[in-house]
């Protein structure tokens, strides 16, 4: 047989319903609040979400603390073979990483957040002459090599142009983001009506404006130049002259017609030789690093110093296209 229980009704008095439609009555203004003038930060993903930070230390720039908020997501591109972890803060064992890799330029990466708690990291790179760089992607959007993007939190990647191997990469939307390279790095900023000529193999990001399709055509299309201020190499014949004139050659033998015609046949075949070498060089795709490129500002750049100079003869190709226009 079902239990039931009996619900003692209680009256309602005249005052509790009196009170419902009680006035509070005006207040006065100096108990307002003032307006917000700053939004809050909180915890999570999301508009209020409290953004990673980025801080380089050292006097040669070659340390990074990450500051990781609590369920903010970090993405790093962390390798044990080019980085590795000087400190940290927090426990690693709740910290959660999932692999993920982007669709158009197939740049892999890791996805850190923690749930439970804020960590910081401290980062240096293995190669004793690399160093890092911090830059928000704002008013201006962002072009950087690929290989010099170790870590970003905001914004979002696309690729720049295939025409250079998707080997740059241009940021989307609000955020920051660290880049690292070998050799020093150096900011440069320029003003509107200001231009310069860089080696375009030192060149590691750079800004342009929002309103570019980013078709990458400032390295592309801009009119290149060939700089060099070194003496070019002396001649095969001459540096074999030298190297003779080191051997102690009894006079007897230098002036036999026998030894001069052997030498005569060396230095033909050298030439010869050389030749050979060059056309072979130029059937392979080879992209010289000593092109320079002009670039107008307003525009702010990283230039790097570790930039390496292969000698080579120019290609009838090459220098059509350095050609001016």
């Amino acid at each position: 047989m079902p239990l039931i229980q009996k619900i003692q009704a209680r009256p309602i008095s005249f005052h509790s319903i009196k009170s419902l439609f009680k006035s509070t009555g005006s207040t006065a203004s100096t108990e307002l609040e003032k307006p917000l003038t700053s939004l809050p930060n909180a915890t999570g993903i999301g508009a209020f979400a409290e953004p990673v930070t980025y801080q380089v230390l050292g006097s040669s720039s070659n340390l990074l603390n990450i500051k990781l908020p609590k369920s903010s997501i970090l993405n790093l591109r962390y390798s044990s073979s080019n980085q590795k972890i000087i400190a940290m803060n927090g426990h690693i064992n709740s910290l959660c990483l999932e692999i993920s890799k982007t669709a158009d330029s197939g740049l892999i990466f890791q996805r850190c957040f923690n749930e439970k708690e804020a960590m910081s990291f401290l980062i240096a790179p293995k190669a004793h002459n690399s160093c890092f760089a911090v830059a928000e992607n704002g008013e201006s959007n962002w072009i950087l090599k690929k290989s010099s993007l170790l870590s970003w939190s905001g914004p979002g990647i696309r690729p720049v142009s295939p025409k250079n191997n998707y080997s740059y990469v241009q940021m989307i939307g609000s955020g920051s983001f660290v880049i690292s390279c070998p050799g020093q790095l150096i900011q440069l900023d320029l003003k509107e009506g200001e231009n310069i000529r860089v080696n375009t193999k030192s060149i590691v990001a750079y800004t342009h404006s929002r309103g570019d399709d980013g078709s990458f055509n400032e390295l592309e299309g801009n009119v290149k130049s060939i700089v060099d201020f070194s003496v070019g190499r002396a001649p095969a014949s001459l540096r074999f002259n030298w190297v003779l004139s080191y051997l102690k050659i009894p006079e007897s033998v230098s002036t036999d017609p026998n030894f001069k015609m052997i030498l005569h046949t060396l230095h033909s075949l050298t030439n010869y030789i050389k030749t050979a070498i060059l056309k072979l060089k130029s059937l392979i795709p080879y992209h010289r690093s000593d092109v320079f490129v002009e670039l107008k500002g307003p525009k702010t750049l990283f230039l790097t110093n570790s930039v390496h100079v292969n000698d080579r003869v120019l290609t009838k190709a090459e220098i059509n296209r350095l050609t001016y226009t």
